[in-house]
C-alpha cells in the first residue's frame, strides 16, 4: 500500500475547495508582500511569520516575506517562490524568507517591469539542515546565507547542507556559485562542491556523482510489500518491528529507525530488521547508505527473496538501472510465485524503456493476483502508452473498483479523461489524487498539460514548476519544464533544463528532441541535427520521437516535421534515409510518414511516394496546432488553441510577382483544426509569350469524434491561364503567343482513421476531381499554291476537355510480432470528353483567307476504370535484416480518348525486397519488382518496396520491370548513398482503321545510376552533392533517347543572426540518339535570406541561372519542372502572425 503523506483536515478542505489557484491569482489576493507558495509538505512543519506567530500548514498557502519554515525530523517542505526559485526544504531544517525579488509568476505586470529595470536580489537564510534550489530565470540574483558561509548564485541549481562535523557544504548541480565567509571566498562551478569548515577558509573539490547530493529529493515508489518484513520474526522482534512499520506508514520516518534500532536488538543478524531498517532509510531519504546496506545484505542471504526486492527498488531510486535489473532477476529467480516480484521486474524494464517485456511481467503478476493493485496500474499505464485506449480505460476501472480514492489511480484515470478530451473530469482526478497524496508530482503534470491545451499558459507554467520541486531530479519533468519555458519565449532557460535533463536519465532520448527542434528555431540547424541523431542512438535508431511518459502522448511535438532540421542546409538524402528507416520499423507511427513525406518534397522523380507519404501522415496524425503548421514560426510543443499564419509576396523579373495568404486555428477542447490559403501568381515569361497566371485556393480540417476515430476533409480549387505553353524549358523553340491553355480544377478529399486496435489501423479515403481544360493551338507552314507566290496554311484547332473522376480506397495496417501487413483496395473512375475544332486559313501575301470546307469538328467521351488489391508485408528477421514482399492485382479499363478506342488491362505485379544492415552506419537494399502505371491520383498503397521507389514517370497503363540495388552509409556528419537500377517499360495503344483495329506495343527502357552526398561542413554550413546517370531508350517517345549525366554540388550557410544563403551549381550533359542536339549545360543559383527578429517573418532574394545562360533543358514525358533558360531574380518577402 501507498505511504500516505501525512496533511491535516484543514489542508485536506483547502484542497478540496480548490488550491488550483494560478500563482499569480493567489498572490495577488494575498497582497504586496507575497512572496511564496507552499505546494507540498509531509510529516511535521511550521510556518512561523517575522513576528512569532504561526501560519497555516497546507498546499497553496501562500508564504511572505520573512516567513519561516521549520521542518521536523520526519518533515519536508516543497515551495515555489515569486523570483521563480523552486526549493526543497530536508528534514530537520529551518529556512527563513528574508527578501524575495518579484519575476515570475507572483509578480504583478509592473512589479515585473521593475525587476526587469531594477535587477533585486532574493536573500533566503538556512539556519540549520538542507536545502535544494533551483532558478533558471538569466536575471535571478540569490544569495543564501548560512551561519558561517554565505552563498550566491545567478541561475543554478544546487543543494546547500549544514553538518556538524564539516560545516557547510555547497554542492553546484548546474551554474556557478561563490561562498563567502569571514576566512575567504571561492567559486565553484557545475560537479564541483563549495566546503566551509568550522573556523576555516571555504575549499571546493570535484563530486564524482553530482546526482548523489540531491538522492534526499527522490521520492520512492510504493512497490515494496512491507508486511513481508515481519513475517517469521521472533516475538522479542516483531512487536518493535511492527511499531516501526506503523511509524513508517504514518510518515514518522524518524520513529520508525528507532523502533527498527529495537527490533535489532532484540534479534541480531536479522536480515529482514535489517532490511527493514535499510528500507526506512531509504524512505528517509538516505538513498545511498541504503542502496549500500541493501548490496551488502543481498550478498549475504543470496537465497531470500526480500532483500532482493529492496535492493531492486533502492536501485531504481538512485537510478542504477544496470543492478536494478540484475536484482530483479535475482528475485523472480527466487520467489517466482510472487506478484510483488513481477511488479518490480515490470518497472524495471519500463525504466529500461522495453514496453514488452515491462507488459508480460505486468501481465504475469495479475496471473498470480489479479487484485494486485501496482500491477494492474502498471499494466493500464502501458496500454495507455501503446494506444490501447479503451484496454487502458478497462483496466483502470478494475483498479478503481479496488480503490476508488488511491491517487495512482486517480491520477492515472485524469490523464485517460485528458485523452478523451474530458478536461474538466481529468483536472478535478488530478485534484484528488492530489488532495489525498500533496506529495505526488505527476498530477501536477497532468494539470499543466491540462492548462496548456485551454490556453492558460501561467498556469501550466506553474503547475510544472510544482511538479519539478516535488520531484527535481527526475527527468521528465525537467524536461516538461524546459519545454514550457521554450512555450513562454525563456529559450536559453529552456535549453539549460533540457541539458539538466539529459544528464539525470542518459539514457532519454526526449531532451535531446527538444533541443533540436529548438536549435532549429534558433537557426542553429548543424547543432541541431547533432542533438536529432543523439536521440535516434537512444531510440533504437528511430528518427521520429517517442516519449518515455507514457500518460501523453506528445502528439502536438509528434506532429513537427523533423526533414525542415535537414533541409536548412540542403541535407535532404540524409533525411530522405532517417525517415525512410523509422516508416519501416513502424509504419503505424504518423510521424514517420510526416518526416518521410516533407523529406521526398523536393524530388520530381519521386512524385508519386511523396504524394503517397503526405496522405498517410495526413490521414494518420492527429488533430492539433500543428498538424498545418509550417513551422515559419517559433515550434508549438504542446497542444493548445490558437491561430496562426503568414502573408508572403515575391516579385521578380519578366513580370514576375505572387502573393499567398495562409492561416490555422486550433480547438483542442473539440480536437479540431482547421486551415485556408489563398493564392495569385503571374508572370509574363521568360520569353514574353509564355505567360502564366493563376490562383487557388485551399480549406483543410481535421476533426477527432472520438479517440478511436479521425477525419480529414480538404476541398481545393485552383485556375490557371497559359499562353505559349509549348516547351517551356526550350530556347530554340520560337514559341507562338497565339496558343492558349486555361484550366480549372476542383478536388475534394476525405480521409478517415480508425484504430480498430493498438497494432491495427483502418484508413480509408473517398476523393473526386472535376478537371476543365481548354486549349487553342496555332500553326503555320509554308504551302505554296501558285508558283513564286508565297503562302502559308494556318492551323487553329481549340479543345474544351473535362474529366470527372472519382476514387475509393481502403488499407488495413497491422502488426503482429516482427511483421508489419497492409493489404488494401483501390477503386477509380473517370469520365472523359473532348470536344475540338480545327480551322483552317491560307494566309497570302499577309491576307488571310479562310478554308471553311476543309474545318474539322471532333466530339468524344468514354469512361476509363481502375482497380487494384494488393497485400504486402515488412519481416524484420532481426536487427540487421528485413524482408518485404508484395503482390498486386490491377486490372485497368482505358483507351485513346482522341483516337475513340477502349481496352483492358489485367496483371499480377510481384514485388520483392531485402534490406541488410552490416553495420549500424550501413544499409544495403534490393528489389526486384513490377508495376501497373495507375492513373494519376494520390494512393494509400506503399510507394516503395524495401526503400527502393516502386513509380517513376511512365506512360498511363504502362507494364514496368525493375530492378534495383543500394547501398546506404551514415557517419556522425554525413550520409553517402550510391544505387543502381534497371527497368523495362511496356506499353499498348490501339487504332481502328476502317473495320480492323490495329495494335501498337511500345517498349522502352532506362538504366541508371546515383549517387548522394551529404556533409556537415561545420555547425552553419552543410555541402550537398548529387549525381545521377541516364541511358534511356522509349519507342513511344524516340526523340527523347540519350544519355546523360548530371551533377550537382550546392552549399548552405544558417547563421543564429537571422541571416543565411546558399549556392550550387549544376552540369548537366545530354546525348541524343536523335537528331536533337547534344548539350553541355552549366548553371549556378544563389539566394540570400534575413529571417526577421523572433521570427516576425523573412525578406530572400534567389537568382536562378546566374549567368543567363542558353540551353533546352529535356524533361521525360510526365515531368512538369525543369530549368528555365534565362536568369530568374525573385525578391519575396513573408509575414508571420
Amino acid at each position: 500500500m501507498r505511504l500516505p503523506a501525512p496533511t491535516s483536515r484543514f489542508a485536506r478542505a483547502l484542497l478540496a475547495l480548490g488550491f488550483w489557484l494560478l500563482a499569480a491569482q493567489a498572490a495577488l489576493a494575498a497582497g504586496p508582500d507575497a512572496a511564496a507558495i507552499l505546494v507540498s509538505t509531509s510529516g511535521e512543519v511550521e510556518i512561523r511569520t517575522s513576528d512569532g506567530s504561526s501560519r497555516d500548514v497546507a498546499p497553496g498557502a501562500i508564504l511572505h516575506t520573512g516567513d519561516r519554515v521549520r521542518t521536523g525530523p520526519d518533515g519536508s517542505a516543497a515551495i515555489r517562490l515569486a523570483d521563480e526559485s523552486l526549493v526543497r526544504v530536508n528534514r530537520s531544517s529551518v529556512f527563513t524568507l528574508q527578501e524575495v525579488a518579484r519575476r515570475g509568476l507572483l509578480a504583478t505586470g509592473l512589479q515585473r517591469v521593475r525587476a526587469a529595470l531594477q535587477g533585486g536580489t532574493s536573500s533566503y537564510r538556512l539556519e540549520r539542515g538542507e536545502l535544494w534550489i533551483r532558478n533558471n530565470h538569466p536575471g535571478a540574483q540569490v544569495d543564501i546565507h548560512t551561519p558561517t558561509l554565505s552563498a550566491g548564485i545567478r541561475g543554478t541549481e544546487l543543494n546547500v547542507r549544514i553538518d556538524e562535523a564539516q560545516g557547510v557544504i555547497v554542492s553546484v548541480l548546474e551554474g556557478r556559485a561563490w561562498g563567502r565567509s569571514p576566512y575567504g571566498e571561492i567559486v565553484a562551478e557545475t560537479g564541483e562542491q563549495i566546503v566551509a569548515p568550522p573556523g576555516a577558509a571555504p575549499f571546493k573539490r570535484v563530486m564524482l556523482r553530482p546526482r548523489d547530493a540531491v538522492q534526499w529529493t527522490v521520492p520512492v515508489p510504493d512497490l515494496f510489500p512491507l508486511d513481508a518484513l515481519t513475517a517469521g520474526l521472533p516475538a522479542a522482534a516483531r512487536e518493535p518491528a511492527m511499531q516501526a512499520l506503523s511509524e513508517l506508514r504514518r510518515g514518522r520516518r524518524n520513529a520508525a529507525a528507532e523502533h527498527a534500532a529495537t527490533a535489532l536488538r532484540a534479534a541480531p543478524g536479522s536480515i529482514r530488521i535489517e532490511t527493514l531498517a535499510a528500507v526506512i532509510a531509504l524512505y528517509r531519504g538516505e538513498a545511498l547508505d541504503a542502496h549500500r546496506r541493501l548490496v551488502a545484505l543481498a550478498e549475504q542471504a543470496p537465497e531470500e527473496a526480500i532483500p532482493w526486492q529492496a535492493l531492486t527498488l533502492s536501485a531504481l531510486v538512485i537510478d542504477d538501472k544496470p543492478t536494478a535489473r540484475a536484482a530483479s532477476a535475482r528475485t523472480v529467480e527466487i520467489a517466482p510465485d510472487s506478484a510483488t516480484a513481477w511488479v518490480l521486474a515490470g518497472y524495471v524494464e519500463q525504466a529500461h524503456f522495453d514496453l514488452e517485456a515491462a507488459g508480460r511481467a505486468y501481465e504475469r503478476a495479475l496471473a498470480l493476483d489479479p487484485q494486485h493493485l501496482t500491477a494492474l496500474v502498471g499494466k493500464a499505464r502501458l496500454e495507455f502508452g501503446s494506444d490501447r485506449n479503451e484496454d487502458a480505460w478497462r483496466t483502470t476501472e478494475r483498479a478503481r473498483a479496488l480503490a476508488p480514492d488511491d491517487p495512482e489511480v486517480l491520477n492515472l484515470s485524469g490523464f485517460l479523461l485528458l485523452a478523451r478530451r474530458e478536461a474538466e473530469a481529468a483536472r478535478s482526478r488530478f485534484e484528488q489524487a492530489l488532495q489525498r497524496d500533496p506529495t505526488l508530482a505527476e498530477p501536477w503534470l497532468g494539470l499543466s498539460i491540462a492548462a496548456m491545451r485551454a490556453g492558460s499558459e501561467e498556469e501550466a507554467f506553474a503547475a510544472i514548476s510544482s511538479a519539478v520541486a516535488l520531484d527535481p531530479a527526475r527527468a521528465l519533468y525537467l524536461g516538461y519544464w524546459g519545454r514550457m519555458l521554450q512555450q513562454v519565449g525563456r529559450i536559453d532557460e529552456a535549453m539549460v533544463v533540457l541539458a539538466s535533463a539529459s544528464r539525470s536519465d542518459p539514457l532519454d532520448p526526449s531532451p535531446h528532441y527538444y533541443r533540436a527542434v529548438i536549435l532549429n528555431d534558433l537557426n542553429r540547424p548543424g547543432e541541431s541535427i547533432e542533438e536529432l541523431h543523439r536521440a535516434i542512438a537512444l531510440n533504437d535508431h528511430r528518427a521520429v520521437y517517442r516519449s518515455r511518459f507514457l500518460l501523453d502522448r506528445d502528439l502536438a511535438f509528434r506532429n513537427v516535421d523533423l526533414s525542415y532540421l535537414y533541409g536548412r542546409l540542403g541535407l535532404t538524402a540524409w533525411a530522405e534515409h532517417q525517415a525512410l528507416t523509422s516508416v519501416k520499423q513502424d509504419v503505424l507511427n504518423f510521424a514517420g510518414h510526416v518526416f518521410y513525406a516533407g523529406a521526398l518534397g523536393g524530388r520530381d522523380e519521386r512524385a508519386r511516394g511523396f504524394a503517397t507519404e503526405a496522405l498517410l501522415g495526413r490521414i494518420l496524425q492527429p488533430a492539433n496546432i500543428n498538424t498545418f503548421n509550417t513551422f515559419n514560426d517559433y515550434t508549438t510543443f504542446f497542444e493548445q488553441p490558437g491561430t496562426s499564419g503568414s502573408a508572403g509576396v515575391t516579385v521578380g523579373n519578366h513580370g514576375t510577382s505572387r502573393a499567398e495568404l495562409f492561416a490555422y486555428h486550433a480547438e483542442p477542447a473539440h480536437s479540431l483544426v482547421y486551415s485556408g490559403s489563398l493564392s495569385g501568381f503571374g508572370t509574363d515569361g521568360w520569353r514574353g509569350t509564355n505567360s502564366d497566371r493563376g490562383g487557388g485556393a485551399i480549406l483543410r480540417m481535421k476533426w477527432e469524434p472520438s479517440t478511436l476515430d479521425n477525419l480529414t476533409v480538404s476541398l481545393r480549387h485552383n485556375r490557371r491561364r497559359m499562353r505559349d505553353p509549348e516547351q517551356p524549358f526550350s530556347d530554340t523553340y520560337a514559341g507562338d503567343r497565339l496558343d492558349r491553355d486555361t484550366s480549372r480544377s476542383t478536388t475534394f478529399e476525405a480521409g478517415w482513421h480508425r484504430r480498430l486496435g493498438a497494432r491495427t489501423h483502418l484508413l480509408a479515403v473517398v476523393s473526386a476531381n472535376n478537371l476543365d481544360f481548354d486549349s487553342r493551338r496555332h500553326d503555320r507552314e509554308d504551302f505554296p499554291v501558285v508558283e513564286d507566290v508565297p503562302s502559308e496554311l494556318v492551323t487553329l484547332t481549340q479543345g474544351r476537355n473535362g474529366r470527372n473522376s472519382r476514387n475509393a480506397q481502403a488499407m488495413v495496417m497491422h502488426q503482429a510480432g516482427a511483421h508489419q501487413l497492409s493489404g488494401g483496395l483501390t477503386w477509380y473512375e473517370a469520365r472523359q470528353s473532348t470536344l475540338s475544332t480545327t480551322d483552317y486559313a491560307l494566309l497570302v501575301f499577309d491576307e488571310s483567307i479562310p478554308l471553311p470546307d476543309v474545318s474539322e469538328r471532333h466530339a468524344r467521351r468514354h469512361r476509363v476504370r481502375y482497380t487494384n488489391a494488393f497485400l504486402q508485408d515488412i519481416w524484420n528477421l532481426s536487427p540487421r535484416w528485413s524482408l518485404e514482399g508484395a503482390v498486386h492485382w490491377d486490372r485497368m479499363q482505358t483507351g485513346n480518348l482522341f483516337a475513340g478506342t477502349r481496352w483492358t488491362v489485367e496483371t499480377i505485379s510481384p514485388r520483392v525486397g531485402l534490406a541488410w544492415r552490416p553495420t549500424p552506419h550501413d544499409t544495403v537494399r534490393l528489389a526486384a519488382f513490377r508495376y501497373l502505371v495507375p492513373f494519376t491520383f494520390t494512393r494509400l498503397d506503399p510507394a516503395d518496396i524495401a526503400g527502393i521507389p516502386v513509380y517513376r514517370a511512365a506512360e498511363e497503363g504502362s507494364r514496368v520491370h525493375e530492378r534495383a540495388l543500394t547501398w546506404e552509409h551514415g557517419w556522425s556528419s554525413g550520409f553517402l548513398s550510391a544505387g543502381v537500377f534497371s527497368l523495362r517499360r511496356e506499353s499498348v495503344q490501339y487504332f481502328d482503321f476502317g473495320e480492323g483495329r490495329y495494335r501498337v506495343d511500345y517498349r522502352g527502357r532506362t538504366r541508371g545510376a546515383e549517387i548522394a552526398l551529404d556533409q556537415i561542413v561545420n555547425l552553419r554550413t552543410g555541402f550537398a552533392a548529387r549525381y545521377r546517370h541516364l541511358d534511356v531508350r522509349d519507342d513511344f517517345y524516340a526523340d527523347l533517347d540519350r544519355r546523360e549525366h548530371l551533377l550537382a554540388l550546392g552549399v548552405r550557410w544558417v547563421d543564429p543572426s537571422g541571416y543565411s544563403a546558399g549556392v550550387s551549381g549544376t552540369w548537366r550533359k545530354l546525348d541524343f540518339r536523335s537528331s536533337r542536339r547534344n548539350q553541355s549545360i552549366f548553371l549556378a543559383d544563389a539566394d540570400l535570406s534575413y529571417e526577421l527578429p523572433g521570427k516576425r517573418g523573412t525578406v530572400s532574394l534567389a537568382v536562378r541561372n546566374l549567368f543567363d545562360r542558353r540551353f533546352d533543358w529535356v524533361v521525360d514525358q510526365f515531368i512538369f519542372t525543369g530549368r528555365v533558360p534565362a536568369r530568374e531574380v525573385a525578391l519575396s518577402v513573408s509575414l508571420n502572425f
